[in-house]
């Protein structure tokens, strides 16, 4: 995985308003599949947001063709019922395939850590911090675990924080003779 500042994310995040990061995810997702992990298309969060954007347009003709009439036409009334029900339908699918998504996305966080960041803790990270909107934090924490594991995939060992002494052995000390009393 490629090491990145985490000042230098911090910065990004700041002056991009957060959009950096999601570059950050899909430039991450993108290294993990490369290794050989499994995360589904990073298309799929945006899917249902599209969908119900693509029903703007439905409504603007919807409320165009309501405008000059004071009677509503059946077709006016199905297309505002037909686009209300699937509005309703893609904004709750939001939900479910961001969490599918970064499920999977989690599990791979922990297969490339070798559990320095274990699936659960990155999962109810993400989790936890989305629901106190705080989500934002959580890319500076995974990166961090990305930042100690090196690119052959062990995690190095932490040096002890004083200088070891080399122990010596003794030298051989001269028989000592216990004389009979």
């Amino acid at each position: 995985m490629q090491k990145r500042s985490l000042g230098q994310m911090i910065l990004y995040s700041v002056i991009t308003l957060g959009i950096y990061q999601i570059f950050w995810l899909y430039y991450t997702k993108r290294e993990m599949v490369a290794k050989g992990y499994k995360i589904p298309p990073f298309k799929l969060l945006f899917l249902p947001l599209l969908a119900l954007l693509a029903i703007i347009p439905l409504q603007f003709l919807s409320l165009m063709n309501s405008a000059g009439n004071s009677d509503a036409s059946g077709a006016t009334i199905l297309i505002t019922v037909v686009s209300l029900f699937l509005g309703i339908i893609f904004l709750i699918a939001i939900i479910p395939i961001t969490l599918y998504w970064y499920y999977k996305y989690c599990q791979a966080v922990a297969l490339v850590t070798k559990d320095e960041l274990t699936f659960a803790t990155s999962y109810a990270l993400f989790i936890v911090l989305s629901v106190l909107s705080v989500s934002f934090v959580w890319p500076f924490i995974v990166q961090e675990s990305f930042n100690k594991v090196t690119d052959d995939g062990f995690t190095p060992t932490v040096d002890p924080p004083y200088p070891t002494i080399p122990q010596s052995p003794l030298p051989p000390q001269p028989p000592t003779f216990i004389s009979p009393s």
